[in-house]
């Protein structure tokens, strides 16, 4: 009797729940795999398995191995915008994850620029027309310059923010270091992918792939940070890579409104390597001086850049042997001024 009236006494105790079907939010069932007409059924499933096709051929992206990929690309069965734009965002995106073959994902975009067409589908109607047609390079170009502006938008201010709320909320001191070195590294990595996607920019340049504005917002974003040693290499990287191109010659573009606009590449190009040539003099004084500077290793490189645009853009290799018998008597003079550099540095120090 006892065991009942404790049972029933439990029962009696708890809070009566009434079940109020207002309050209860319940959205729809959504299923992993919704059906599908038959007509976008086949569509998803040919775009997986060209996404899938293009990804194991891009995976095997050697030098070596260019030509022979190229020709099963070019294989590929491409009749709608998206799969035209499969095709792009790939290419950008393995060009973007994979930056040892940077110059190799470029030379593939140059070689397929032409290769697919497809009719522009008119968004009123929904039907396709005879004129106009789109090709892979437009659709290139949209994508390198969304990935441009992501870059440019400078993500890290506000991922610093969000981390520096989940430190402060760490509070176990062996916690907070191992958040602290997580975001580094994560910090570190998303700045040399940046850095290696504004170098693949540069050889699409080279190559006319993308526009001259395109290049110029890429120079202006990289000397907006002066004290950045990474930037400032990568500057001077890209005006050896586009610097003779630039150099010579006017580049065609189109402006906001339509109409053709004419840039002057060789005006712009002179105010790069003034602003850098004034970055190497100031540098180098703070760096004498025992104030913070660029390391030596960058000033020497940005030097070399400079050096290589007063010999006019020729290397002493395309000289032949004369060209390497110049390189070898210049070793001296180079290494005595570098010598020297470092001495008076390190007296001062």
């Amino acid at each position: 009797m006892s065991h009942i009236r404790s049972t029933t006494e439990k029962w009696q105790s708890r809070p009566e729940e009434v079940y109020n079907s207002q309050k209860a939010k319940k959205g729809l069932h959504v299923a992993r795999s919704p059906w599908l007409p038959t007509r976008k059924r086949a569509q998803a499933g040919y775009h997986e398995g060209l996404r899938k096709k293009i990804l194991g051929i891009l995976n095997k992206v050697t030098p070596q191995r260019c030509e022979q990929l190229l020709d099963r690309m070019r294989k590929l069965r491409i009749e709608s915008q998206a799969q035209l734009r499969v095709v792009a965002d790939l290419l950008v995106e393995k060009a973007y994850n994979d930056m040892r073959y940077g110059s190799t994902y470029a030379w593939l975009c140059y070689m397929l620029q032409d290769a697919f067409s497809v009719p522009i589908i008119q968004q009123a109607s929904g039907q396709s027309t005879a004129e106009p047609q789109q090709n892979l390079l437009s659709m290139l170009q949209e994508k390198v310059e969304i990935e441009f502006w992501l870059i440019a938008d400078d993500p890290a201010a506000k991922q610093r923010e969000e981390r520096g709320s989940v430190l402060r909320v760490a509070r176990e001191n062996l916690e907070h270091q191992k958040l602290h070195n997580q975001f580094e590294d994560t910090t570190a990595l998303a700045r040399q992918r940046a850095v290696e996607f504004l170098r693949f920019i540069g050889c699409l340049f080279k190559l006319s792939l993308v526009k001259f504005s395109m290049m110029d917002r890429v120079f202006e974003h990289l000397l907006k940070h002066p004290t950045d040693e990474d930037f400032m290499l990568c500057a001077g990287e890209l005006l050896q890579t586009v610097g003779e191109k630039l150099a010579k010659g006017r580049s065609l573009d189109d402006s906001a409104n339509g109409n053709p606009a004419i840039w002057d590449s060789r005006i712009k190009f002179s105010t790069y390597t003034r602003n850098l040539n004034e970055l190497i003099v100031r540098n180098r004084q703070a760096l004498i001086a025992g104030q913070k500077s660029l390391s030596l290793f960058a000033i020497l490189k940005l030097e070399n850049m400079l050096d290589y645009n007063m010999r006019g853009w020729i290397t002493y290799k395309s000289e032949g042997d004369f060209g390497i018998e110049k390189a070898i008597a210049s070793i001296p003079e180079r290494a005595y001024s570098a010598k020297g550099f470092c001495s008076c540095c390190n007296n001062n120090n």
